[in-house]
């Protein structure tokens, strides 16, 4: 198959590799469409190593399940699905608390196990979810990020206040944007990109205020994770 290959941090060459092979609990992908974010860049870049060269990138992936293992059901042959990229244990202390991010088994597409950029993808067969063969394509790219979001969220025990202001608008910023908004939050956002900006204001945020005293909320979500993000964050908490 081809694939897509990081040879060096910061070079990308499209060459022949093996086909990979399927376990009995694995399925195999034909790739659709892969998304790209701040991990694959830090992978690109060298800031994450990969484990070896040349290496696979590209972890936000959909497409079509070619073949299963001996263990998986046939029937799942031709099905769309979308990758949940980590791969985790069920089964350690972490896991078994339901903070499966934490598990030390955790094998990450793209990452820790060969990525996604490449005509086929093995992945255990769990970790490959059935979604609406009919959906868009731009739609399919954006499900696993979108997972992200929902899941914090999720995480939110309290109720949704009436306002929340969100830190840093790329693709998460906006995805996070839009899941407030769906639940009827006033959202606000912070950018140092205006372009950004107004982008989520089309979307039906608005710019956050700069004054300190009428721009604190009670839900802030930093979307970005650096200093400078931070900073902000908590200065409008």
């Amino acid at each position: 198959m081809r694939a897509a290959l990081l040879v060096k941090p910061g070079e990308i060459v499209v060459d022949e590799v093996a086909d990979p092979q399927v376990g009995p609990e694995d399925v195999r992908i034909a790739v659709g469409g892969v998304g790209l974010c701040g991990s694959d860049l830090s992978v690109f870049s060298g800031r994450w190593p990969a484990p070896y060269y040349p290496w696979i990138m590209g972890h936000e992936a959909f497409g079509t399940v070619e073949a299963v293992g001996e263990s998986v059901s046939a029937e799942r042959v031709g099905e769309t699905v979308v990758v949940e990229p980590n791969a985790v244990c069920f089964a350690c202390e972490q896991c078994l608390r339901g903070r499966t991010s934490a598990c030390l088994s955790r094998q990450s597409v793209g990452m820790n196990r060969p990525g996604a950029l490449a005509e086929r993808l093995v992945v255990p067969s769990r970790f490959a979810w059935s979604v609406d063969s009919g959906m868009e394509q731009r739609d399919l790219v954006c499900i696993e990020p979108l997972s992200v979001v929902q899941t914090s969220l999720r995480r939110h025990h309290e109720p949704m206040p009436d306002a929340a202001l969100v830190v840093g608008v790329g693709p998460q910023g906006l995805l996070m944007s839009l899941a407030l908004l769906d639940r009827g939050v006033d959202v606000s956002v912070h950018d140092i990109n205006p372009d950004r900006v107004a982008f989520a204001a089309r979307l039906g945020a608005r710019a956050a205020a700069s004054g300190d005293a009428e721009s604190r909320f009670d839900l802030v979500v930093d979307t970005v994770g650096s200093p400078a993000s931070t900073e902000v964050a908590l200065a409008r908490l």
